[in-house]
């Protein structure tokens, strides 16, 4: 395994003062305990980037599609200075700090959207304590007491002028809307390229295969998967 695809560089970042991840309560103990959230995605987000950036110079883009608090946009705005990175995050308990954290870096834009088929202003459920479990849907959620339902607004992935023949990773994590932005991915100009990370749950996977993504690695809890 090359350097690059250990944490080391990454548990300095991930630990400076600037970035605020400890203070999430979700992935802030995994962060304070070994420097990284998710190790395996971690180690195979950044490899690709590097990979990546040394056949387009940098120059491509990254799309953190459930961007939580920033933890996958900070890391890929810092690997990659010369591309650009978009992180779409509708939950506004998760907004300050996902500003905050990528603050620092001039290439990252903040989408504070929920990913859809259509825009419109809908129903956004989580729970008060775990900020990275909020969905569109009621049911992709655990069940539980104290629910918080707020309104948020709908947006269409092709609604933000970006060049998708330019995206080099797509990190999707939207709880239970996946399905149907892999099929809003087909409508693009997307790279066969491209990489999307995903995880690796029975409905994504069938919408893969439906939409000629091929999966190719396995990494944790996600797989890794590119268009045909």
């Amino acid at each position: 395994m090359n350097d690059y695809m250990k944490i080391g560089e990454s548990r300095l970042l991930t630990t400076d003062v600037n970035l605020k991840f400890w203070e999430d309560v979700f992935i802030g103990p995994s962060i304070s305990k070994t420097g990284a959230w998710e190790i395996p995605v971690t180690q195979y987000i950044i490899g690709a980037i590097l990979t990546i950036s040394d056949w387009t110079r940098g120059d491509f883009t990254f799309l953190d599609m459930g961007a939580h608090v920033g933890y996958y946009s900070s890391l890929a705005s810092y690997y990659m200075p010369k591309g650009q990175v978009h992180a779409f995050e509708p939950n506004t308990n998760n907004l300050e700090l996902l500003r905050k954290n990528v603050k620092r870096f001039p290439n990252c834009v903040v989408h504070p959207y929920a990913l859809d088929t259509e825009e419109k202003k809908a129903d956004f459920w989580y729970p008060e304590d775990e900020s990275g479990g909020g969905s569109l849907y009621y049911d992709s959620i655990v069940k539980k007491e104290g629910l918080t339902k707020c309104e948020v607004e709908t947006k269409k992935i092709t609604s933000f002028g970006i060049d998708f023949s330019k995206v080099g990773i797509i990190k999707l994590d939207i709880q239970g809307k996946e399905p149907e932005i892999i099929k809003e991915l087909t409508k693009t100009n997307l790279r066969s390229s491209a990489v999307v990370v995903i995880e690796a749950a029975e409905e994504n996977m069938k919408a893969l295969a439906e939409n000629n993504f091929r999966t190719f690695a396995t990494i944790g809890n996600s797989v890794v998967a590119n268009k045909l």
